[in-house]
Parts: structure tokens; C-alpha cells; sequence
């Protein structure tokens, strides 16, 4: 399945060799923010990995396309989600080819920062 999956989109390549990869859907029959509540669940999956000294990857499925047409299609009909699911994401999670050191201060940029105006 997760070589299946890997196929979604030209940018879901590594999910097959993640041990696991979560899906990441919405009941569109229960609320109304689809992308946003979707993306924040991504998102504390993805910091609770990180937590647990894993890693993980936000692959976008929703809106995207791939070889095999449209992305999310392609993965409700792999994993026979129903129709009233829509599918925002797939995270894969498993353990980091390379432990990256930590940002310094030196990196920040204040110059981003933008404070009442733009």
C-alpha cells in the first residue's frame, strides 16, 4: 500500500520507505474548515514525531495531481475512503536519515519581521 501511496503525487516518492504514513482526512459532514483543521492536525502529528525523536513530512494530497490524475481520487480509491471524506495530507513517519543541528541565533533575520505594517 505504501508503494501505492508513493505514486500519489511527483513529490509523495519517499513515502514508501517510511515505516509508517498516516493519512490525514476530514468528514466534510461535520465541519466547515476543511484545509485548515485538516493542516493543523498534520501539524501536531508532525510535532508530537518530532517529539518522539522521529520525523516527518507534510506530502499535500488535496488540490495536487500526479501520474495517476488527481491525487486525492487516487488515494480514497486506494484506501476505499468514502466520498463524504475529503483527504488533505499524508504524513510519513519514521527515523531521520540525519539529525540536522538546531537553528542558531545568528540565522534569524530580523528583517522579516514586520511590526503593524507591512
Amino acid at each position: 500500500m505504501k508503494k501505492a501511496l508513493s505514486e500519489a503525487t511527483p513529490y509523495s516518492f519517499f513515502v514508501k520507505g517510511a515505516p509508517i504514513a498516516i493519512v490525514v482526512c476530514y468528514d466534510i459532514d461535520t465541519g466547515r474548515r476543511f484545509k485548515e483543521d485538516a493542516s493543523i492536525c498534520a501539524e501536531h502529528i508532525h510535532l508530537e514525531a518530532v517529539n518522539q525523536g522521529l520525523a516527518s513530512c507534510f506530502v499535500q494530497v488535496a488540490d495536487a495531481t500526479g501520474d495517476h490524475g488527481n491525487a486525492e481520487d487516487y488515494v480514497k480509491q486506494l484506501l476505499e475512503i468514502p466520498d463524504r471524506y475529503r483527504v488533505q495530507c499524508m504524513m510519513p513517519i519514521g527515523y531521520p536519515d540525519e539529525v540536522l543541528p538546531e537553528h542558531t541565533d545568528d540565522e534569524f533575520d530580523r528583517s522579516k519581521i514586520h511590526i503593524e505594517k507591512f
